[in-house]
Formats: structure tokens, C-alpha cells, sequence
């Protein structure tokens, strides 16, 4: 089992094997959207598997009789007890998922971007979506459509914060985008940019000039030893 959608038909009170962590069955507890919370059937220890690690799922009504039965009885109690709590958490996620998609859709259609499958950094839903080649959390994307923000300011805002963060080796960070919506004050005015890019070239070439003149010494150097110089 190596997709995450696979979890989707494991439920608690069913049987896995995972050989990197256990040589026995374990017992499903509770399933999340990433692994599935197991225990041994004596209820001594516990797991938390990761979907990618699971080895063989039998369900629960296709165990063997003796399977099901040596299960520690407070398992399954616990299992029933948590049904309604688990219910309520997953609907509660799914709600959010779709709440989350929802703002990620219109804000790519108001800024032209296509959509795509697997738009959010790691999965994680609203947290950091990946929209062509920009990483924009989801503060930012609630931000720019509840307000009905023009569409330019986003990219002009992103991607001069960008360069002002390449600029300065990561040292500065600029405003946030609600703080540039809102017309904060700039400190970062045309001409300091150019002065930085400027100040940045001179930087840069000094560097490639000192890389150079140190490869050259480390070529002559070799060359007379080889030559039996030193």
C-alpha cells in the first residue's frame, strides 16, 4: 500500500502489517489523513503508521474468528466510544478542504493562474499553496479575494519582495501584502533598488574576480609541482 488514497479503506478495528515497525498485526485505533494510529491486540504498545509503510490491511470482517478474538476487548470498547468524536473531526476537515479549495480556485481565476492537482505545499491544506513557481500562504490568498484586490498589486508585491530578499542574501524581508494593500509606508523606492542591484553587481564581480585569480594560483601551483617545481 503506497497511496495515500489507499487509507481511505482502512478503518479502525481492521488488521495491518507494517514490517518496519512491527512483526505482528496491529490493530486499527483511529485513521488520519496520513497514517493510521494502531495498537497491538494485547493494548500494550502503540503505532503510528505512516500510509506508505503498510504492508498487508485485512479488514475486520474478513479476519479469522481467532484474529478478532484475541483482541483486547477494551479496544474495540474504545473504538465504539470514539466513533461519534471521529465523525465530527473528519467532517470538520473535509469542510475545511473544501473551504480552502474554494479560495485557492477563485484566486487563481482572478489572477489567470490554471489550477492543478496537488497545489498545496506537502498536501497540507491551507497552508502554502505552490501557484506557478509563487508560494503563497493561505493568509495572503483569503486576504486578496475577500478584499477584491487588484490583481497586478499580487505579483508586483511578490515578486519585489523577492529580489529584495535575493538582493540582501535573505537578510531582509519585505511588508506583508495586507500592510502593501493598505498602502503602508515604502522604504524600498525605485531608486534604492537600483542602487542595491548595483551595489550587488560590484559584489558579485568582485567575488567571480577573486574566484578566478584563486583558481589561477591553484593552476600554476599544481603545474610546477608537476613539473618538479617545489
Amino acid at each position: 500500500m503506497r497511496s495515500k488514497e489507499d487509507l481511505k479503506n482502512v478503518h479502525a478495528g481492521d488488521f495491518i502489517l507494517s514490517n518496519s515497525y512491527c512483526d505482528k498485526y496491529l490493530v486499527v485505533d483511529y485513521v488520519t489523513e496520513y497514517s493510521a494510529h494502531c495498537v497491538t491486540m494485547d493494548n500494550y504498545s502503540s503505532w503510528l503508521i505512516n500510509y506508505a509503510d503498510i504492508d498487508q490491511h485485512i479488514k475486520k470482517e474478513d479476519a479469522p474468528k481467532g484474529m478478532v478474538d484475541s483482541v483486547d476487548p477494551r479496544i474495540y470498547a474504545r473504538i465504539e466510544e470514539n466513533k461519534e468524536k471521529i465523525t465530527k473531526i473528519n467532517a470538520r476537515k473535509a469542510l475545511w478542504r473544501d473551504v480552502c479549495s474554494e479560495y485557492l480556485e477563485e484566486f487563481c481565476r482572478r489572477h489567470g493562474f490554471s489550477m492543478t492537482p496537488y497545489m498545496w505545499v506537502h498536501d497540507d491544506c491551507g497552508t502554502m499553496a505552490e501557484v506557478c513557481d509563487m508560494f503563497v500562504s493561505m493568509a495572503d490568498i483569503r486576504f486578496d479575494v475577500d478584499n477584491d484586490v487588484d490583481p497586478e498589486a499580487f505579483q508586483h508585491w511578490y515578486w519585489k519582495g523577492i529580489e529584495i530578499y535575493e538582493l540582501t542574501d535573505g537578510n531582509v524581508r519585505y511588508m506583508n501584502y495586507e500592510s502593501y494593500v493598505k498602502g503602508a509606508p515604502d522604504p524600498w523606492t525605485k531608486d534604492k533598488i537600483e542602487s542595491l542591484r548595483k551595489s550587488r553587481k560590484r559584489v558579485d564581480d568582485a567575488k567571480k574576480d577573486l574566484d578566478d585569480e584563486i583558481n589561477r594560483v591553484l593552476s600554476d601551483v599544481k603545474c610546477k609541482e608537476d613539473n618538479g617545481g617545489f
